[in-house]
């Protein structure tokens, strides 16, 4: 794999469509847990 493929696979994996379903309020709850030692999945 080129660094040529690598931008490709990346663009195309940044542009799924459940990588654009996460909200800026579940980040942040997210981010939050995290800093409080809570893991969870969303």
């Amino acid at each position: 794999m080129n660094i040529e493929d690598l931008k490709a696979l990346f663009e195309e994996t940044q542009n799924l469509p459940q990588s654009k379903l996460i909200t800026e309020e579940e980040i942040e709850a997210e981010i939050l847990a995290y800093r409080e030692g809570i893991l969870f999945e969303l």
